[in-house]
């Protein structure tokens, strides 16, 4: 068996829906959806969730598996990315562990499941793998625009006519569900993106990505729905 630290960053401050890691979903808080999640898996041994807000790290660490990491405010900024905070952590930590996971709070309805499926494609010579979901409309088909006016090029679809989305390939957006990298491939890329990183491919609808009200009153539906099934 291998060891796996699993990270969520989970911020008091948001801009655009308040509150956001604190909010309940469902009757619980949102970041308590990833913590479950991890905590779930077969594949995680260690789980810290960081933060610079003591009542979300409060929700969040009260499992003994969970530890807090009260984080430093020049990582909890606006403009901080969570890219830094792994690096941060990882270049502090006194322990190493085979595989590092960054998992995002913003993607609730992601669940252990998902994330030992990835586990299971892993294989010896990858450095990561990532969740994905389609984009739900043809990336091709957008609408370029400059000022005023859209501006299309000749090659565009919508001036050739192939508007058919079956005719598109799928293309793929991260979720946020998690981000798995080999311990020794991310020291030395310092990245989720680099060397080999494949991608599994999760559902639509388990890949709701929290950052309005819109999208809250979403994963809201959702979960109330496949509770229904």
């Amino acid at each position: 068996s291998f060891s796996n630290l699993v990270i969520i960053p989970a911020r008091g401050g948001s801009k655009r829906l308040k509150n956001k890691n604190k909010l309940q979903l469902s009757g619980k808080p949102l970041v308590l959806y990833t913590v479950e999640a991890a905590l779930k898996s077969q594949y995680v041994t260690d789980i810290l969730v960081s933060s610079d807000n003591d009542e979300i790290l409060d929700i969040a660490c009260h499992d003994d598996k969970v530890s807090r990491h009260k984080r430093e405010s020049f990582l909890a900024t606006d403009t901080s990315t969570a890219l830094e905070l792994v690096n941060y952590i990882i270049t502090n930590s006194t322990r190493t562990y085979d595989f590092v996971t960054l998992m995002l709070p913003t993607c609730p309805l992601r669940t252990y499941k998902h994330l030992d499926q990835a586990f299971d494609l892993i294989s010896e010579d990858d450095d990561v793998i990532v969740s994905v979901t389609t984009y739900n409309f043809p990336i091709d088909l957008n609408v370029p625009v400059k000022g005023d006016y859209i501006n299309l090029n000749d090659q565009s679809p919508l001036i050739t006519g192939n508007t058919r989305s079956q005719n598109h390939e799928p293309n793929f957006r991260p979720n946020g569900g998690f981000y798995v990298a080999r311990w020794d491939s991310f020291i030395k890329n310092r990245n989720f993106w680099k060397g080999k990183v494949k991608y599994s491919v999760m559902g639509p609808s388990d890949s709701v990505d929290v950052d309005t009200k819109f999208d809250l009153d979403s994963a809201e539906l959702l979960i109330k729905e496949k509770a229904n099934e």
